[in-house]
């Protein structure tokens, strides 16, 4: 079928992906954009035309640069398709995508805007409204338990182990196990608290088929991936929070590149919904650093991790061999909302049930070791009052001369007759 006057082609935006339509009928999509150093712009591309007889799909996705030559792309279409015009098309879609790429989001002016809010906590003391927060730790410690039983209290608005939350419908993002054992653990979660795990409607869509436990889905390949389908998944289920679980396959197994990375983040904006915030749990492995150096503990992967998350803390667990309980101690390490938050200490516990509660901190000798110098030696303070730099530095098994620079910097400590005690600081 000869082709000589094109229709004006139009432009949409879904997700990460892009659509050119022509009223003939041809659609061409353009996916994970990469922008090179010298300005060259890659992209997948799959072409449809819905003028064809047979399978409308023509071609692809194939990786091209849409900056350059489209000569080896319209040979493979000439061998297929009688259109004549497909370089005036392939021009076309490339101009309008690089200069929708180029562009982003346009700018507003933020004082005309209606007012958003100020954002509120989701979580108390560790997840607020509409932004990404990273929870890292050692292998095997209970991270995706842990976090499972964060966003099942967001969504049910059940307490989390005293922590008060803010209900909001929340999907668990799981590229680690399957959905067998996810409905497991979760149920196991709500019957600890007795409650329902089947049918519960939400007042604000009543229409929509929703239970106690979480919106679920087993995750193939990245997140960038599967936005298209994800978005309408979360606004068609009013989700306002995921748990990602984890970061290193949601990233395509490559959390240590920065592209990674920023296609990941990329991911996440483009997932949410127009008329809602989406606010995000990521859990991350632990660097390989940080099990020799824990005062230097960070997300396995890219900087950018760190960087991009408004929130970020580190989990650490102890488990006593044969016991059905787990011992763990929440580190904040990094905060964009603010200032550093105090270390909370959980105990979670499975058997006849999956319950979480929190516990104090000093009740676990092994995680208090994690804590800095200085909580270490208020606690230690606290129990036996004044005690010399000798006495401190054996029982917290460090260098005396390192614990005594430490405390001598810090203006909650004193010196009096060679014994450290509290400051008139409050403590």
């Amino acid at each position: 079928m000869n082709q000589t006057t094109l229709s004006i082609p139009d432009l949409e935006m879904k997700g990460l992906s892009y659509f050119v339509r022509w009223d003939e009928g041809v659609v061409i999509k353009f996916t994970k954009l990469y922008a090179h150093r010298n300005k060259d712009i890659d992209a997948f591309v799959t072409i449809w035309d819905y003028m064809e007889l047979s399978d409308p799909k023509l071609l692809g996705p194939i990786r091209t640069a849409i900056t350059k030559t489209w000569r080896g792309v319209i040979s493979e279409l000439v061998d297929i398709s009688d259109r004549d015009d497909w370089r005036q098309r392939l021009t076309q879609a490339s101009t309008l995508v690089q200069s929708a790429y180029e562009v982003g989001q346009p700018a507003v002016p933020l004082g005309l805007i209606e007012s958003p809010g100020l954002p509120r906590e989701l979580i108390q003391n560790v997840l607020w409204e509409g932004t990404p927060a990273i929870i890292f730790g050692a292998p095997g410690i209970g991270k995706s338990l842990f976090g499972l039983h964060l966003i099942s209290g967001l969504h049910t608005g059940h307490p989390v182990a005293g922590l008060g939350v803010s209900q909001t419908n929340s999907m668990w993002l799981d590229w680690e196990t399957n959905q067998r054992l996810a409905h497991w653990r979760n149920k196991e979660i709500l019957d600890a608290k007795g409650i329902e795990s089947g049918e519960w409607p939400d007042p604000d869509r009543p229409e929509l088929a929703r239970s106690g436990q979480v919106y679920y889905k087993q995750m193939i390949g990245s997140l960038a991936d599967s936005v298209e389908i994800l978005a309408e998944e979360i606004a068609e289920f009013n989700v306002g929070a995921l748990l990602i679980d984890s970061a290193m396959p949601a990233a395509g197994g490559e959390a240590e590149t920065g592209q990674a990375t920023e296609t990941f983040y990329a991911a996440l904006r483009a997932l949410k919904p127009d008329d809602n915030d989406l606010s995000v749990l990521i859990i991350a492995h632990v660097t390989k650093a940080s099990h020799t150096d824990p005062n230097s503990a960070t997300p396995f992967g890219s900087a950018f991790w760190t960087a991009r998350a408004r929130d970020t803390y580190e989990l650490k667990g102890d488990h006593k061999k044969g016991a059905n309980y787990t011992d763990m101690m929440l580190h904040h390490r990094k905060t964009n909302m603010g200032p550093l938050r105090d270390e909370l200490a959980f105990r979670m516990t499975w058997g006849s049930g999956a319950t979480i509660e929190a516990i104090d901190r000093t009740a676990n000798r092994e995680l208090v070791k994690s804590l800095s110098y200085t909580d270490r030696a208020k606690i230690l303070l606290e129990e036996k009052g004044p005690l010399d730099t000798e006495e401190l530095a054996d029982l917290m098994d460090l260098n005396k001369r390192t614990l005594s620079a430490t405390l001598s910097r810090d203006n909650d400590f004193t010196s009096q007759n060679g014994k450290w005690e509290p400051s008139e600081t409050n403590w």
